[in-house]
């Protein structure tokens, strides 16, 4: 699971969140299979939030997610 205390010194979540909607995730393979966890469970964290709260995803949610990115990353091939 992806915690976003202390973690945004250097940029803010709204930042995070948009460098990860814009990354080619034709690249995913790049990081390993729990850096991608922790990408996707932010990524859900922050689209599931509610006010400026974070609503913890589920790796089972996280690889969903993943598999997802990963299947729409192939149609653009």
């Amino acid at each position: 699971m992806f915690s976003s205390k202390n973690c945004f010194n250097l940029v803010s979540e709204e930042e995070f969140y948009a460098s990860i909607k814009n990354f080619d995730k034709s690249r995913l393979d790049e990081f390993t299979k729990k850096e991608q966890i922790i990408l996707a469970s932010f990524t859900i964290n922050y689209e599931n939030r509610d006010k400026d709260h974070f609503l913890p995803a589920q790796e089972k949610q996280a690889i969903e997610l993943i598999e997802k990115w990963k299947s729409e990353s192939n149609l653009t091939k």
